[in-house]
């Protein structure tokens, strides 16, 4: 069973395992994927229909720039039948899911094995990136793939809706960490109110010879304000917390939320972003949904003056999102990770 699901996801049809392991250079072995810290040293779990949950999110940011959240408002019929489409989507031949593989190197959309990974080409893992906004084109990546009428239908709709849903939930999110840090609630998301940059990927995990060997995702930084992640119940994502790999130990009902470079710079670093990365494992197949939330391209990247003091000096220049962009695309595929952040500082 592992060796068809290897296959079918396409991950050793261009090399070996052996030269698939060679290249990822790991030093040392890395953990199993089940490991969880104590309680003391979990991801920070907020509910949102919680007293003052402000407070409880700015202290996340700033401590962590990950943490769950509970009534999120994304009902879990809805989240239940996104992972059933996102697995199913992924079982179908190679030959039918490299339909909608991307034709232009620096295309972030479509499915793809090696494209998939922003950052590292050769991580285990395959993935589906769908637009959705400034122009949503959900509908016309799907189709490429030539589903049955039903189920293109299905699909898509389930993609919209939950797109629709987190696009709203990661909006709100802006509002209520910016009461966190004494701002007025619509310090960021008025810049939201004509046009955003979203995507959603899907992205699988197949069942790896050697998982001590290789990671899903190398370590990294995202460059948005925020993703948010529905996972399924397999373990994989770490997060990195004082020097030290914490295992993000799945819940059920839960999104996962972190901060990405832009609301760092934004936030004149009141908030982080932080690197994380996937593992995976011998036996079991790991499936995530992800929703990365951006301001439109045009959008000019500058801290509220109330976030910068003498405690507090300015720390990078005015860019727009499009920098950004730019700037991600400029170390695709480099072998160290090196954060875009880098790039704009004073």
């Amino acid at each position: 069973m592992t060796e068809h699901i290897i296959q079918n996801s396409g991950l050793l049809r261009s090399r070996t395992l052996e030269e698939f392991v060679r290249r990822q250079s790991i030093e040392e072995p890395l953990p199993t994927h089940n490991i969880f810290p104590p309680t003391s040293h979990a991801l920070p779990s907020i509910d949102l229909h919680s007293a003052r949950p402000e407070e409880q999110l700015a202290v996340a940011c700033r401590d962590w720039g990950f943490f769950q959240i509970r009534n999120h408002g994304v009902p879990p019929a809805l989240l239940d039948r996104l992972r059933a489409h996102s697995h199913s989507f992924f079982e179908l031949p190679l030959q039918q899911k490299e339909r909608a593989a991307a034709c232009k190197a620096n295309n972030f959309y479509g499915y793809g094995v090696a494209k998939a990974r922003t950052y590292f080409p050769d991580d285990w893992m395959e993935a589906f990136d769908m637009e959705w906004t400034p122009v949503p084109r959900v509908r016309q990546h799907v189709e490429q793939v030539g589903l049955p009428h039903t189920q293109f239908h299905d699909f898509c709709g389930v993609v919209e809706e939950f797109a629709s849903k987190t696009e709203k939930l990661a909006i709100h999110l802006t509002e209520l960490v910016a009461l966190g840090l004494g701002l007025d609630a619509t310090t960021f998301s008025q810049h939201f109110a004509e046009s955003t940059t979203s995507t959603v990927r899907m992205n699988y995990y197949p069942p790896c010879p050697q998982p001590s060997h290789t990671l899903g995702i190398s370590a990294h930084s995202d460059f948005n304000i925020f993703t948010i992640l529905l996972h399924d119940a397999v373990p994989g994502l770490q997060v990195l917390k004082d020097d030290e790999w914490i295992t993000v130990k799945p819940s059920p009902d839960t999104l996962v939320v972190n901060v990405g470079d832009t609301f760092q710079a934004w936030s004149n670093g009141r908030v982080k972003s932080v690197m994380h990365r996937a593992l995976v494992n011998s036996t079991e197949p790991r499936l995530t949904v992800v929703h990365f939330f951006g301001p439109h391209p045009d959008t000019m990247i500058v801290p509220p003056p109330a976030l910068v003091d003498d405690h507090h000096p300015l720390q990078y220049r005015a860019f727009t999102y499009k920098e950004m962009v730019e700037q991600i695309m400029h170390i695709r595929g480099k072998k160290v990770f090196q954060s875009p952040l880098n790039s704009f500082l004073l």
